[in-house]
This record gives structure tokens, C-alpha cells and sequence, in this order.
């Protein structure tokens, strides 16, 4: 008799659980479906990205960064586990030798500001000759291989500073 009710109770239970898994399943679809007709509204409307003028923002200043890390694990990726270094001086040499130094900030970002003219930019002139060099405190050691790197700049019209990075710089483990 005991066995009966537990069988009956299971019977019970698992027609309970299709049940729920059939209305979860059918109102996820309606769901789905309600969402790419409002998605395909939006973007078929022109609506989902407004239209901008670019313009405006010709003739600014950029940063050029270089983004130092902790390689916690040494293995000269930045994966899981790893932070943003903060006050690890970055040296930038220009083509002409002379050079300048930024501290990375509290985003571990060292910020090199880059526009296409005159006016005390870091980064000013297009063309190779660049380097970039992550100075790692005493006891410390680059753990990517690539605390020297050469860059090169290119003008480029309509672009907001005038310049782009032929080859932006790699981050840099320590």
C-alpha cells in the first residue's frame, strides 16, 4: 500500500515538473520572439544607432596609452587574476630623441596625449621613429617580453586628432 501512494505521489510530482517545463519553455519563446520583433522595429526605424556628426570632434587631443599590469601567475598574458599597475613610469622617445615620461594612473593607463601639429603634444608629427619603454620598479622584472616597443603614427583625415597609431602598443606584464 505504501508503495502505491509513493508511486501515485511520484506520478504526481513528475507530471507537476512537465507541466512547469512546458509553460517556462512556451513563455521564454513568446518572449524571444517579443523581443527580436521590437529589436527588428528599432533597427529596421534607423533608430537603434542615431546618425552622428563626426566632425565635431576633429581637431582633439587623444591619449596614446600603454597599460602595465601585475602578472600575478608570470605568465606574460593579461588573464584572470591580474591588476592594473598604478605610478609605473612609461618613457616616450620621439623620433627627434628627445623624451618624456607619464605615470601609470589608478586605471593603470600611462597616458601619452597625441594630435597632428604643434603645441607641447608628446605626440605630434606623423611617421616611425617612436618607442615606448615601461621602467619597472627596482625588484621587479617584464614578464611579456615587450617592455621596449616602437611605434610608428600615420595622418589620417577626419580623424579626431589627426593621427593614428600604425601599431598601438602591446600591454605590458610585470
Amino acid at each position: 500500500m505504501a508503495s502505491r501512494q509513493f508511486f501515485a505521489g511520484f506520478l504526481l510530482v513528475a507530471a507537476a515538473g512537465l507541466i512547469a517545463i512546458v509553460l517556462f519553455r512556451e513563455g521564454n519563446v513568446a518572449r524571444t520572439e517579443s523581443r527580436e520583433s521590437t529589436l527588428s522595429q528599432v533597427v529596421s526605424a534607423g533608430t537603434f544607432y542615431p546618425k552622428r556628426d563626426w566632425t565635431e570632434y576633429q581637431g582633439r587631443t587623444l591619449n596614446l596609452s600603454v597599460f602595465p599590469f601585475n602578472d600575478r601567475n608570470r605568465n606574460g598574458i593579461y588573464d584572470v587574476g591580474d591588476t592594473p599597475l598604478v605610478d609605473i613610469a612609461v618613457e616616450l622617445t620621439r623620433p627627434d630623441g628627445t623624451k618624456a615620461v607619464e605615470r601609470s594612473n589608478r586605471n593603470g593607463y600611462a597616458n601619452f596625449p597625441m594630435h597632428d601639429g604643434p603645441g607641447g603634444i608628446r605626440i605630434s608629427t606623423p611617421g616611425p621613429g617612436y618607442s615606448v619603454e615601461v621602467m619597472p620598479p627596482p625588484g621587479w622584472v617584464v614578464t611579456s617580453g615587450n617592455a621596449l616597443q616602437q611605434l610608428a603614427f600615420a595622418s589620417l583625415e577626419g580623424a579626431p586628432s589627426g593621427l593614428i597609431a600604425l601599431n598601438p602598443p602591446e600591454v605590458v606584464g610585470l
